[in-house]
């Protein structure tokens, strides 16, 4: 299979980290800004059950100035299951989302929520307002999943 050089070079602007959540769980987190060079705004983007980076191309690309950060939920794409299978809901996804947050040393992004993360990113805006800059929700709908 060969690769494209604009598909080379979205890989290339992707960095993984893996990142422990208050519960113990690892997940596996990662950002678009390897270098730390953009010089756009930080986004937290809370993602749809699932969701890899490559959902979005726009953002992987190496000229977009906008600095992601995301995480694959629990038990996908190389985040560890908890060892509580009850402790995989909105609220545990806003404490992994703040254990991000802190593992990028992100005091106030702007949240960005796709799917049922609308519902994870409306929930921490309303549990930790002081953590919030903005919201963006795509294609989702806040409230009770």
């Amino acid at each position: 299979m060969r690769t494209s050089a604009a598909q080379a070079a979205r890989q290339a602007s992707l960095t993984h980290h893996q990142v422990l959540s208050d519960d113990g769980t690892r997940l596996r987190a990662w950002t678009n800004d390897p270098d730390g060079t953009r010089t756009g705004p930080t986004v937290l983007l809370c993602n749809g059950l699932g969701t890899n980076p490559y959902a979005w191309p726009a953002l992987l690309d190496p000229s977009c100035t906008v600095r992601v950060v995301s995480w694959y939920h629990r038990g996908v794409g190389g985040s560890a299951r908890p060892s509580d299978p009850d402790r995989c809901g909105i609220e545990e996804f806003v404490e992994d989302a703040l254990s991000v947050m802190d593992h990028f040393g992100l005091d106030r992004p702007v949240l960005m929520g796709w799917s049922m993360g609308v519902n994870t990113m409306f929930e921490l805006a309303f549990r930790h307002p002081e953590r919030v800059a903005g919201l963006f929700a795509v294609a989702g709908v806040p409230g009770d999943t």
